[in-house]
């Protein structure tokens, strides 16, 4: 299963497009500045219904300065 990586997940259009990749059977890496944020909890239950229908699957990384050197290491 191919995998993409969809950073500022939770924002608006990331958001809708994260949902349409796993709706297509996708898995789905995000990344996101703070994971404890409460709009990424309610993101994760908005994805839930998608992610179940196609099969893919969601998992968010915390990268919480993206202007630091090697920023996305962790998250590919």
């Amino acid at each position: 299963m191919a995998k993409v990586l969809i950073t500022g997940i939770n924002g608006y259009i990331a958001a809708h497009t994260a949902a349409r990749f796993l709706q297509a059977g996708f898995s789905v890496r995000g990344t996101v500045r703070n994971k404890s944020s409460p709009n990424v909890e309610s993101l994760l239950r908005a994805l839930s219904a998608p992610q179940k229908a196609g099969g893919g699957k969601v998992e968010i990384v915390e990268v919480p300065d993206i202007t630091i050197k090697g920023a996305f290491d962790n998250a590919p």
